[in-house]
């Protein structure tokens, strides 16, 4: 960074800024070109780290094109960057003189001039493994390499072949995967089970090497490959696997620090073996470590929590304006994200500790009940995981009680954070539940479908400790309008699959005031207007299958089967 602006314009999560000022300096010189030439361009791929807006033209809901993210742009303008600035590759671009901003390859506003300086292919949720960018619908790294074939052909309409090549092999090349194949595809999902952590590690590596061998076949020359960062001392790996006191999830580390030796040592025979070839490795995990086990260090103040929301779970289209606040020193902070919270008090981001304790001592007696009197083996993490989960809601259902309502009737939002059209008419909503009694797990999924553009938003989740199919389809309609109140949708005609439930909303008949009854009419008061219809589960064949695929994918491990 040269300055304070350059600071409050960059990236102070562990997406984007990686801490880039510890190993800026170590890429540019690795890869530097001699003193009398320029490096011409700058490309990446990857993933969310240096994806600066290619999700924003994509149907997936990993997207971040809405506020808080892009606070500290140019602007303030949200831009699809996963996170408060600029990202990694922008802030690398202007460390060697090429440009301050990497455009996005599918930015339909690309110039001439940003393909001759570079652009990024990333794709928010995209890694090694090809079943990771499918899982979220991300743009996998096989056809970022297809981009990059249009890329090169353009390029050489623009400047003829030779000028083409010039670019290709002097070029800046950055590659940055492999965080959401250990934490999401590989212990999240569990979506590789016949895996162990060091055959899974070794396909990520193979595939990266592979990646690398690829470029070089179009004449790159110039790759630096990040390793993976300590994915388990991120605050959503914290949670989720830290126990009740958060600390780093260690197998996540081990995780990421046996990927990282395995890439190390494939570049140092790819150097040794590619004719004039420069790929190098660039170890962001020590530094990025060193950073989070002493914040104080580096200027700063908190690391085991994001800025955004309640800076413990929650990331994406969860940090958003109606649901998160920000925290009052962004730069306090080495995460931006990974979390999420509401209002703007300055205070909001401690109110949810202190309704967490409450919560998991309640989860703590119920498991113990369980146990004792049903003979259910529920594991710790389970246990904690539920805690912070009721916890989550029963703040969120305050939150939506003192704020209410967002939408009032006759008036429509204008937030830049809206991805499907808004009009008077209703958005369809179609959503399905599927339930696996034996493991009280159930799987969740939605498909929202503007009604004038037909585009598509899907989104799926899984539950725990669910007590029966109609619960189950009561947490898919609540997970449905809080997508809506993320998306900005006010007018939804809404499929489900149970006519009991459907009159419930109709009818208004919501005469119990606790749980997750409560909880869709607090959200439905949000809305302008909302009808529910009866819709048979063979009528809804894709959010059917939908549902029953992310839970045969969250019981894999567990060996259980879904009808």
């Amino acid at each position: 960074m040269k300055d304070n602006t350059s600071r409050s314009s960059s990236c102070s999560s562990l997406k984007l800024c990686l801490l880039s000022i510890l190993f800026l300096t170590e890429t540019v010189v690795a890869i530097k070109l001699p003193p009398n030439l320029k490096i011409p361009a700058l490309i990446a791929f990857g993933d969310s780290i240096v994806d600066t807006g290619n999700n924003n033209n994509v149907k997936t809901v990993v997207k971040c094109d809405f506020q808080p993210y892009g606070i500290n742009f140019q602007g303030g303008v949200p831009t699809g960057r996963f996170c408060d600035g600029r990202v990694p590759a922008d802030l690398l671009a202007e460390e060697v003189g090429i440009k301050s901003v990497v455009p996005a390859y599918l930015d339909p506003n690309l110039t001439p001039k940003d393909l001759l300086t570079g652009v990024s292919f990333a794709s928010g949720g995209s890694g090694y493994d090809p079943i990771t960018p499918k899982l979220v619908a991300a743009i996998s790294l096989q056809k970022q390499l297809e981009y990059f074939e249009e890329y090169i052909e353009k390029v050489k309409n623009l400047v003829g072949e030779e000028r083409k090549n010039f670019i290709l092999a002097n070029s800046l090349f950055l590659l940055v995967a492999g965080s959401d194949d250990i934490a999401n595809t590989y212990y999240d999902l569990h979506a590789r089970p016949h895996y162990d952590v060091d055959s899974y590690t070794t396909l990520m590596a193979n595939s990266a090497s592979d990646f690398v061998n690829k470029l070089y076949g179009y004449g790159v020359r110039r790759i630096a490959v990040f390793g993976a960062p300590p994915l388990g001392c991120i605050p959503s790996q914290r949670t989720l696997g830290g126990g009740l006191l958060r600390e780093c999830a260690e197998y996540y580390n081990d995780a990421a620090k046996l990927f990282n030796s395995k890439i190390s040592t494939k570049l140092d025979y790819l150097l040794k073996t590619l004719p004039d070839s420069k790929p190098v490795y660039i170890n962001i995990y020590d530094p990025l470590y060193d950073i989070i086990q002493n914040p104080t260090k580096y200027g700063f103040g908190v690391s085991n929590k994001g800025c955004c929301g309640t800076g413990a779970i929650e990331v994406a289209v969860l940090c958003n304006k109606i649901t998160s606040s920000v925290c009052p020193d962004v730069f306090s902070h080495v995460f931006w994200d990974s979390v999420a919270r509401d209002p703007s008090s300055s205070n909001s981001s401690h109110s949810c500790n202190l309704t967490l304790f409450p919560w998991v001592c309640w989860v703590i007696w119920t498991t113990r009940n369980q146990i004792t009197f049903e003979r259910r083996h529920i594991s710790s993490k389970d246990t904690a995981t539920k805690g912070i989960q009721l916890a989550r809601e029963w703040t969120m259902a305050q939150q939506i009680k003192t704020s209410q309502p967002k939408h009032t009737p006759g008036r429509r939002s204008d937030s830049i954070r809206s991805r499907l059209h808004r009009s008077e008419t209703e958005t369809r909503c179609y959503t399905y539940a599927a339930w696996d009694r034996a493991s009280q797990h159930a799987g969740l999924a939605r498909i929202f479908i503007d009604p004038l553009t037909k585009t598509e938003i899907i989104g799926s989740s899984h539950h725990n400790f669910v007590s029966s199919h109609l619960m189950a389809e009561a947490l898919a309609v609540k997970s449905v309008l809080q997508a809506a109140a993320s998306l900005d949708i006010t007018n939804i005609k809404l499929s489900i699959d149970n006519q009991t439930l459907a009159r419930v909303i109709n009818d208004k008949l919501f005469d119990k005031e606790i749980g997750v009854v409560e909880d869709i009419k607090s959200l439905s008061s949000l809305l302008i207007d909302i009808s529910v219809y009866f819709f048979p589960r063979d009528e809804n064949g894709r959010a059917d299958s939908l549902a029953k695929t992310t839970l045969r994918t969250h019981l894999s491990v567990l060996g259980s089967h879904v009808d």
